[in-house]
């Protein structure tokens, strides 16, 4: 059976998703030390950790041809083969004023996996222009992948329009309320004051850009 990523942590999974995109890129694995700039862990020893645990779970694997000898055991969709990809509209918000309509009409496409995406719907890809939402693992430069939506669960993370300024927020209700959040700020409000514009499902990041 094909071990599930749920299992993983944040830290395992970008350490497997960087080891993937190396492969892919270079036809080789990285090493340690380059796992541990990429993923900006603390040591080399941090990473052994979290190879360790991946291989345990069953999505790695070590031989003993070198210190690279690190073996993908699960598909890596990042290797150059015949996958069906699929083109969504790029949304930068530094350079597009009128965000729903660069939704509709952008010229700028980023490409994903098709089987990256899960459910049937309109996506869009979404440039992150701040560190606001660091603590939830999202940081600048990052390529947020959103489901269009109107709609949200506790603590989705949604693109979000209020006061006529569109922002990424952590969508959290409760008997009290709703409250929009990031790093920075925490506003209350109603669902009758905002506009959802999407819901992120998933995330890209260049480990090679500073």
């Amino acid at each position: 059976m094909r071990p599930k990523t749920d299992g993983l942590t944040k830290k395992q999974k970008l350490v497997l998703d960087y080891i993937k995109k190396f492969q892919a890129e270079n036809k080789y694995p990285p090493s340690v030390r380059q796992i541990c700039s990429a993923i900006d862990l603390n040591s080399p020893a941090t990473v052994h950790v979290h190879i360790n645990h991946l291989v345990e779970k069953g999505f790695l694997k070590r031989s003993d041809s070198g210190n690279r000898a690190i073996e993908i055991l699960v598909d890596n969709e990042y290797e150059d083969k015949k996958l069906e990809i699929k083109k969504l509209p790029l949304v930068d918000p530094n350079k597009d004023d009128d965000i729903t309509l660069a939704i509709e009409e952008s010229r700028e496409l980023f490409t994903i996996p098709t089987s990256l995406i899960k459910e049937k719907g309109e996506y869009f890809a979404y440039l992150i222009n701040d560190n606001s939402m660091n603590q939830k693992g999202i940081y600048q430069n990052d390529v947020a992948i959103l489901k269009k939506n109107n709609k949200a669960n506790n603590n989705d993370i949604v693109l979000v329009e209020y006061n006529n300024i569109i922002n990424l927020k952590e969508y959290c209700k409760d008997k009290e309320g709703l409250t929009l959040k990031d790093d920075i700020e925490s506003i209350t409000t109603k669902d009758n004051e905002i506009n959802i514009i999407g819901k992120v499902v998933g995330l890209y990041r260049n480990y090679n850009q500073k």
